[in-house]
């Protein structure tokens, strides 16, 4: 899509693809088959390459979210070297929909039900609204190759299980599921915007000297309240901020 209308809007494209170290052959070949079809498009391409086990195993978390912190830091680094102005990555609305579930069920707030952003610091999602059916049916009338990651089939992770055993029976209630939860974040995100602004505007008001009165966190509404404790505490979780509002009203402090 991005090779089609580069005409059209006159910018450069660079392909990057990341090895992830993990899928021994069936990686290489993945690799080959991208270099392949950027070059039968005229599309530079950057390859690179992490140790995804190692990097796992050294930052004890895990393979997936190791890969996806590789990933994104070479995306960055190119992005660097290259001189883009943005990254596109394929992400469409069943990747959304995915989220939204895996977010939902480790308890998120309202940030983490927003789903996928379509746009969030250099990164562009323009498939984002697309399902992946309607994005394999072009794909197949205009008869664009693809391989598919061996690892998709495989209930290891946790998208995975989401993906094969939770999304078909919400798509069988609602053949519509994944546009309708692109809608929903959609809504929700303007809600998040709403709230953030105000939270912005809480803290230019009443942060002064790195504090806040007692009193103005006391007055104003939790869901302000709580945005601003976080931009002052990134690391501040719910029963944090529970805790530091519990003490405000314990307290006759101003």
């Amino acid at each position: 899509m991005l090779d089609t209308l580069r005409g059209a809007y006159g910018y450069d494209l660079l392909a990057a693809h990341f090895h992830h170290g993990i899928r021994g052959a069936d990686a290489d070949r993945d690799e080959n088959f991208v270099k392949c079809e950027c070059e039968k498009r005229g599309i530079p391409v950057i390859c690179g390459r992490g140790d995804t086990i190692a990097y796992a195993e050294e930052h004890k978390i895990g393979t997936e979210e190791a890969g996806r912190i590789l990933r994104y830091a070479f995306f960055e680094k190119t992005a660097a070297e290259y001189g883009a102005d943005a990254v596109a990555t394929a992400h469409n609305a069943d990747d959304n929909a995915e989220t939204f579930l895996m977010n939902a069920a480790r308890g998120a707030g309202l940030n983490g039900l927003c789903g996928i952003p379509p746009v969030r610091d250099i990164y562009i999602r323009p498939l984002l609204t697309l399902t992946r059916r309607e994005i394999e049916e072009y794909s197949e009338s205009h008869g664009i190759s693809h391989v598919e990651d061996a690892t998709n089939g495989e209930n290891i992770y946790t998208r995975n299980k989401i993906r094969h055993g939770v999304m078909p029976m919400l798509k069988e209630i609602n053949g519509r599921f994944s546009e309708n939860i692109s809608s929903a974040t959609e809504l929700l995100r303007r809600d998040e915007e709403l709230l953030s602004s105000l939270a912005e505007a809480f803290l230019r008001e009443n942060l002064r000297d790195n504090r806040i009165s007692v009193k103005a966190l006391r007055e104003n509404h939790i869901s302000v309240v709580s945005r601003a404790i976080r931009r002052i505490c990134p690391q501040a979780e719910e029963k944090h901020i529970r805790a530091i509002l519990a003490l405000c009203k314990d307290t006759a402090s101003p």
